[in-house]
C-alpha cells in the first residue's frame, strides 16, 4: 500500500575527509545545475552510471527534477549550500506498491569519501516514509565501486549475477544484528568460539613476545630511532 508522500527535508552531512555536503530534494529549478553535473562527469563515470558514455544530459536532467514523492524522488548532494554545485545524486522510481528502482552517482572529485552510502541512506528514509520496502538496482559487472557502496551501506544487499549485469536488491530498513544472550553464552557453538578466540590470543601474545626479544638487548642503551 502506498504511503502519504511524506515531505523530504534538507540535511548537512560530513564526508570522510571532513568536508560537508548539503543533501536535499531536487526541484525543477535544478535542471541546469543537474545538466552541468552530468556534463562534468568523466566518460567512465557516465558509462558506469547510465551503461553508456554518451547520454542526453538534457533529457536525463529534466527527468531527474520532475519529481513526485509518491512515485519518484531525486536527492542532490551539493557543496556550497542549497544553491551550490551538485557533486552527487540518487533517485528512485516506484515500480509497484513496495518496490522502487534506484540509481546513484557521485562526482569524480568526491568519490571514495562515503557520499554514495550517505545518499542511499537518505533515499531509503524517504522511501520508507512512502511505503517502499525494497530497492532494486542494475549495475554493470565491472562497476566494483558501486557494488562496494551498496555493500557498505548497512542495508544488507542481495547480489545476483545476470547476463551482462548485476542485480542488487536492497531493503530500505537497516539490518539489525541480534546481540548475544546469556543462553547463547552457554551453547556448544559459543564455547567453541570462545576456545578458538583464546587460542588465537595466546598465539598473538607469543608472536608479540618473540618480536620484542631482539629489542630487549637495547633496553639499557640509548633509544633507537626507526623511520616512520
Amino acid at each position: 500500500m502506498r504511503g502519504t508522500s511524506a515531505p523530504i527535508g534538507s540535511v548537512d552531512r560530513v564526508l570522510r575527509d571532513g568536508s560537508t555536503v548539503r543533501i536535499r530534494p531536487a526541484t525543477p529549478e535544478d535542471r541546469v545545475r543537474v545538466e552541468r553535473y552530468l556534463i562534468e562527469l568523466s566518460p567512465e563515470s557516465r558509462r558506469l552510471r547510465f551503461h553508456s558514455p554518451v547520454v542526453d544530459v538534457g533529457e536525463i536532467a529534466a527527468q531527474a527534477v520532475d519529481v513526485d514523492p509518491s512515485t519518484h524522488v531525486t536527492l542532490l548532494a551539493l557543496t556550497g549550500g542549497d544553491e551550490g554545485t551538485v557533486v552527487g545524486g540518487a533517485q528512485y522510481f516506484r515500480i509497484d506498491d513496495v518496490r522502487a528502482e534506484i540509481g546513484v552517482s557521485v562526482s569524480d572529485r568526491v568519490q571514495r569519501r562515503g557520499l554514495g552510502s550517505l545518499l542511499i541512506g537518505q533515499l531509503a528514509q524517504s522511501a520508507r516514509d512512502n511505503g517502499i520496502t525494497t530497492f532494486l538496482a542494475e549495475v554493470l559487472p565491472e562497476n566494483h565501486p558501486m557494488i562496494a557502496v551498496f555493500r557498505a551501506s548497512g542495508f544488507s544487499p542481495r547480489i545476483r549475477a545476470l547476463p551482462g549485469s548485476i542485480e542488487v536488491t536492497i531493503p530500505t530498513t537497516l539490518a539489525v544484528r541480534r546481540l548475544p544472550t546469556l543462553a547463547d553464552a552457554g551453547s556448544p557453538a559459543s564455547r567453541a568460539t570462545a576456545r578458538g578466540r583464546k587460542a588465537m590470543l595466546r598465539l598473538s601474545l607469543s608472536a608479540a613476545l618473540v618480536s620484542l626479544l631482539p629489542w630487549a638487548a637495547y633496553a639499557a642503551g640509548p633509544p633507537i630511532l626507526c623511520p616512520s
